[in-house]
C-alpha cells in the first residue's frame, strides 16, 4: 500500500517536471535569480537573466518541493520504514535529474544522478601511462621504441651481415698481415 502511493508519487513528479505541473513547479512571484532552474514554454532551462530578463515573471515557472515535501512527510507517517533512498530521490528529482548540459557550473552543490556521473566519468582520462610522452601537438616525444623485426627481416639481415663480415674479415686480414720491411735511407750532404 505504501510503496504504490510512493510510486505514484514518484509517477507524479517524473511527469510534472517534464510537462510544468504543481508538484515541481510554481509561478515566479519576483524575477528568478541567475541559473535558477525554470520551465519556459515547455523548456527547462537555467535562468540567464540576458536571455530570459524580458520574458514577464507570470509566465516563468520555478521549481518548488513544498507540496512533495508535505505529500513525503505523509507517507513517511504512515510507513516509517519506507524506502529512504526512493524517498530522497523523490525530494531532490529536480537536482538529480537537471537536464542542463551546463548544471556543474551552474549550480553552487550540484548533484549527479547515476547516469550523468557514468557519462562524466566515461569522458575523463582513465590513466596517463600511455600519455607519458604525448605533447599538445599530438605526437609522442618520448623515447623511441623498436619494433620487434620478423623472422623474415632477421634472415635477411643475417645474410647480408655474413657477406659483409666476410669481406670485412678479408679487408682486415690484408691490413694486418705481416708487411715485409721497406728501408729507406736519407743522406744529408
Amino acid at each position: 500500500m505504501m510503496t504504490n502511493k510512493l510510486t505514484q508519487l514518484e509517477n507524479e513528479v517524473r511527469h510534472d517536471f517534464k510537462n510544468g505541473g504543481p508538484l515541481v513547479w510554481t509561478s515566479a512571484k519576483e524575477q528568478p535569480k541567475q541559473s535558477d532552474l525554470v520551465y519556459v514554454d515547455g523548456g527547462i532551462f537555467n535562468y540567464k537573466t540576458d536571455k530570459h530578463g524580458d520574458i514577464p515573471p507570470e509566465q516563468i515557472l520555478v521549481v518548488t518541493s513544498e507540496d512533495r515535501k508535505r505529500r513525503v512527510n505523509e507517507i513517511i507517517a504512515e510507513n516509517p520504514s519506507v524506502d529512504i533512498n526512493r524517498l530522497a530521490d523523490v525530494l531532490l528529482y529536480d537536482k538529480l535529474y537537471n537536464p542542463s548540459l551546463t548544471k556543474m557550473q551552474d549550480e553552487e552543490y550540484p548533484i549527479m544522478s547515476e547516469r550523468q556521473f557514468d557519462r562524466r566519468e566515461s569522458r575523463e582520462v582513465k590513466s596517463t601511462n600511455g600519455m607519458d610522452g604525448n605533447a599538445a601537438d599530438g605526437k609522442d616525444h618520448g623515447r623511441p621504441t623498436r619494433r620487434e623485426r620478423s623472422g623474415y627481416e632477421n634472415r635477411f639481415v643475417d645474410k647480408k651481415a655474413r657477406i659483409r663480415n666476410k669481406e670485412r674479415k678479408k679487408e682486415y686480414h690484408e691490413f694486418t698481415k705481416v708487411q715485409p720491411v721497406i728501408k729507406t735511407r736519407y743522406f744529408s750532404s
